[in-house]
């Protein structure tokens, strides 16, 4: 090779190599950027999103969007629902009368 093909290498190289640490001092700074808005409540102020104005309400207060509600019918009327209450007072007292008659019957078998 003659001088000029090396000094063209040469520039080749240093421009190459400033080029190599201008991207790398790009990356640092936007690697840092990105560290810096993960780093504590105040991020980078002109990155942050905007809060929009919202007015307050009190708890339990939500608007509804849907449909409004239909009116039900109760599933049972008060006299079935005494009834089936009735029905499940006996059950469970009879099952309790079984189980302290099982229970009666167990200690006197024992010796």
């Amino acid at each position: 090779m003659n001088s000029a093909g090396r000094q063209t290498f040469s520039a080749m190289r240093a421009r190459a190599a400033s080029s190599l640490r201008v991207c790398a001092a790009m990356s640092g700074l936007l690697l840092g950027l990105a560290l810096a808005g993960c780093a504590g409540e105040s991020g980078i102020p002109f990155l942050e999103p905007k809060v929009p104005d919202v007015p307050k309400v009190e708890a339990g207060n939500f608007p509804n969007f849907s449909v409004p509600p239909t009116p039900r019918p109760p599933a049972m009327s008060p006299e079935e629902l005494a009834k089936v209450q009735a029905e499940l007072e006996n059950a469970a007292n009879d099952a309790q009368r079984r189980l302290q008659q099982a229970d009666a019957d167990a200690q006197k078998d024992q010796p």
